[in-house]
């Protein structure tokens, strides 16, 4: 359940950061639409079941009750969320771009992105973006191992030296 939360909590931060108070040209918004385009940064949204269906996964393996009614349930729950927020995300990622690149930037950035190399960047940018994230968890799951040996050795601890203190009394 802390993988949804902190999973929700992300989103949240990362796409909630688009003020209704910033005032942005309708120019530069659509350059940093088209960017998001070009670049491929759009299809993120596309993975999403992918993506979904991982985070399922670690769901049951941390939550073994799960039963696959449950699993079904929560997999629509979150599909219909996604896709009732999705113009939000869009539009709010939209408005990250164009806030952290100026007009010439984003033009710069357009033009790479029609390049060739832009093109191939673009094109293998999800396989990178997937082997590098298999590098995070990779070193989460040693991390996760190590911290839960820790937090049971002391829970452990305690428990052995409330013990002595009730053979004490």
């Amino acid at each position: 359940m802390r993988i949804v939360a902190a999973t929700g909590l992300a989103v949240l931060l990362a796409f909630g950061a688009a003020r209704a108070d910033d005032a942005i040209a309708p120019e530069r918004l659509a350059l940093a639409q088209q960017v998001l385009n070009l670049s491929g940064a759009s299809k993120v949204y596309d993975n999403y079941n992918k993506n979904l269906d991982a985070v399922i996964t670690q769901l049951r393996q941390s939550m073994p009750g799960m039963d696959d009614t449950m699993v079904a349930d929560l997999k629509k729950i979150a599909i219909e969320e996604f896709n009732a927020a999705r113009p939000e995300m869009v539009a709010g990622t939209v408005n990250v771009y164009a806030r952290h690149f100026t007009e010439s930037d984003l033009k710069a950035l357009i033009a790479f992105y029609k390049s060739d190399a832009g093109q191939h960047f673009a094109a293998e940018l999800p396989a990178v973006s997937t082997e590098c994230m298999q590098l995070n968890i990779t070193f989460t799951k040693r991390f996760m191992a190590r911290f839960q040996q820790y937090i049971a050795t002391k829970i452990a601890g305690q428990n052995e030296g409330q013990d002595k203190d009730k053979k004490d009394k």
